[in-house]
């Protein structure tokens, strides 16, 4: 199956504005958003998984699901358009992407789609999130489908899956890691850029009589996921998650990561936009739980 993608994401110029950048923008470094409020033409970028049973699979995709697709990814955006720029940064933030100056740090299309996500489905206004602002908000008149879609969205419920095996053409087959059971991901960025004990973290949407999902493709890999072990209630895979509690504590601990990849990549000498310096990651909370420094866990010797 073909899947679409919103692209943009490229430096305003004349405005002093700037937006995430795509993948195909003229810059050699990460993008920031700086100004007044941060232009809403930038990337997302969504995986669609289906639960089947295994091993059969479909010959072709059930009608119309390029199009709930492509409805997922437009409501999103709708939702985020919504959004203030104090919310945005709120977003920013607990994802571990703001920097001191105002600005929000992307070294990655996938940072860019963090961003929208997070946004839509995490920062609350009144106690309800945005894609439930934005169902509320949607006129009586609205198209049926798009009403389906959205009202699956607003219930959405987040989960982390474990990539057993890479299907050449089709996708992967997963775990998930809340309730022991396997799914076919279609999906040719499972195939492209993931491998066999990754793990992804994703969101559940019931659109109709389809077990329909989309994601976010969040390289999480077993180091971070065994640290998670550690903490008290994560004591196995099959455990995690038992709760709305748990599922909340799960995605932040996720999030938080991100600042511990970027560290990465700039030892490695890919261009990386810091925080502040090296000192301030390594006296922040160390993302596997522990409650320690970062500095006194696991980036202890780095």
């Amino acid at each position: 199956m073909r899947m679409r993608r919103v692209h943009g994401g490229c430096e305003n110029r004349e405005s002093g504005r700037g937006v995430l950048p795509d993948h195909g923008c003229e810059t050699g470094a990460p993008g920031h958003w700086a100004g007044a409020r941060p232009a809403l033409n930038f990337s997302l970028t969504m995986t669609n998984l289906i639960q089947f049973p295994l091993p059969t699979l479909p010959d072709r995709l059930p009608a119309g699901f390029d199009h709930q697709i492509d409805r997922v990814n437009a409501l999103t955006m709708a939702a985020f358009r919504l959004a203030t720029r104090d919310e945005i940064m709120a977003a920013a933030r607990a994802m571990g992407l703001a920097a001191g100056d105002g600005t929000i740090i992307s070294k990655s299309e996938t940072d860019n789609a963090r961003v929208i996500e997070w946004t839509a489905f995490r920062v609350r206004r009144d106690g309800k999130t945005l894609i439930q602002v934005l169902l509320e908000r949607m006129p009586d008149g609205m198209d049926i489908v798009d009403r389906a879609i959205l009202s699956a969205l607003a219930t959405a419920v987040w989960s982390i899956y474990r990539i057993e095996e890479i299907r050449p053409r089709v996708g992967a087959v997963v775990v998930d890691l809340w309730r022991p059971i396997r799914q076919v991901i279609y999906s040719r960025t499972f195939q492209d850029g993931l491998q066999a004990g990754d793990a992804v973290m994703a969101r559940r949407v019931a659109i109709g009589d389809l077990a329909t999902m989309t994601a976010l493709v969040s390289k999480i890999h077993e180091p971070f996921l065994d640290g998670l072990r550690k903490v008290p209630g994560f004591a196995s895979d099959a455990d995690i998650a038992q709760d709305q509690m748990r599922q909340e504590l799960l995605a932040d601990m996720v999030f938080a990561a991100r600042p511990t990849d970027r560290q990465v990549a700039g030892a490695a000498g890919n261009a990386v936009i810091g925080l502040g310096g090296g000192n301030r990651q390594r006296n922040r909370p160390c993302p596997c739980g522990s409650g320690k420094k970062s500095k006194h866990c696991c980036a202890r010797g780095r």
